[in-house]
């Protein structure tokens, strides 16, 4: 199928941020396709046309089967958003290694899997969004948290590295850092932190920026 630019992808489609995202591009007339961890819990798609599918983000095949079933069913997707990461707390002298390994498969690996399966539509398009979820843990590390700067510090490499190389092809990479705890009601409300998202996929290619910090000062 060719791209479609009225699809997009959200791999970690859960109650938070990932719900705001797809109500903000949803907004918008997109379609939806939505990626969520298998047993999370059902999110209210009211008002959306948008269509769930299951995988865990740090099993490769799982996550690469799902992206498989989204191209089959509703085509390649234009716009697609690497949400997940893998919450762990603990200092770097007693976090778990098995756990942090988990971890960067999750919220780093992931998104290799994720990329490399829409990639190849996006380039023969000449035209895409590749939008991925930062956080400043991963550029100032949080000593009780390590694991997750880790995640967030090996996504960014990625990130900033896949942007230099895709930009010829029309394709924009970016990462949205978030400089704070998501939380409603907050400068950190998953609505605004979508909103931001939505800023960064309609920057005039002139325009285009591969780190965006979000930050409230």
């Amino acid at each position: 199928m060719a791209l479609d630019e009225r699809l997009a992808l959200i791999v970690g489609a859960g109650p938070g941020n990932g719900l705001a995202l797809a109500r903000r591009f949803g907004r918008e007339g997109f379609r939806l396709a939505l990626v969520g961890h298998p047993g999370g819990a059902p999110l209210d798609l009211t008002g959306l046309d948008a269509r769930m599918y299951a995988a865990d983000a740090g099993e490769p095949d799982s996550l690469r089967q799902s992206i498989a079933d989204i191209q089959h069913d509703l085509g390649d997707p234009a716009v697609v958003i690497y949400n997940p990461s893998y919450p762990l707390d603990g200092a770097p002298t007693v976090v778990s290694p098995e756990e942090v390994l988990k971890g960067l498969g999750v919220g780093a690996v992931g998104a290799v899997v994720a990329t490399q399966a829409v990639y190849p539509a996006m380039a023969a398009a000449r035209q895409g969004t590749l939008l991925f979820t930062g956080s400043g843990a991963g550029v100032n590390p949080w000593v009780g948290g390590i694991a997750v700067g880790m995640q967030k510090a090996a996504l960014r490499n990625y990130v900033l590295g896949l942007a230099e190389e895709v930009k010829e092809q029309g394709i924009h990479a970016a990462t949205v850092t978030i400089y704070g705890i998501v939380k409603a009601g907050s400068f950190f409300d998953p609505d605004r932190i979508a909103e931001q998202f939505w800023q960064v996929h309609t920057q005039p290619r002139e325009a285009w920026q591969k780190e965006i910090d979000y930050r409230a000062s």
